[in-house]
């Protein structure tokens, strides 16, 4: 017979369904950015016309170039814009690619007058176009 040490208890495993390991961290709901409906407006203005825009996003410091394809709300009501960005000072080596930015956090932005031709990349009701408010 095997002696049991003083205070020993036998592994019990958990119960079918139990949450096992560490509990998922408490994440705070996300509060949407203010929207910018005059940026909004100028960017369905630049995807009917079909023009490059230049904008400082966030903390950026030099403008980006980009051209608009959707202006849209996602599932988390932030009103969001669907682009190819052209030019990125900050990471000249980025190419056109696609990018998605928040309105809210755009600080400036211009219309240039420089056309685009249409990406084929460029994915038409894509499931995170909640909310279409303008698109190409």
């Amino acid at each position: 017979m095997v002696r049991k040490p003083p205070g020993f208890t036998p592994y019990k495993p958990p119960k079918f369904g139990a949450q096992v390991g560490r509990p998922k961290a408490y994440k705070e709901p996300k509060i949407p950015t203010r929207r910018k409906r005059d940026f909004e407006d100028l960017l369905c203005e630049a995807i009917r016309r079909q023009v490059k825009v230049a904008m400082r996003y966030d903390d950026d410091t030099m403008e980006r170039e980009i051209a608009p394809y959707v202006v849209f709300e996602s599932e988390d009501e932030e009103v969001c814009v669907s682009t190819f960005q052209f030019y990125n000072p900050a990471k000249p080596q980025d190419g056109n690619e696609p990018r998605t930015f928040t309105v809210g956090k755009i600080e400036t932005l211009r219309i240039t007058g420089e056309t685009f031709a249409i990406d084929p990349r460029f994915e038409r009701g894509s499931k995170r176009h909640y909310r279409i408010l303008c698109s190409i």
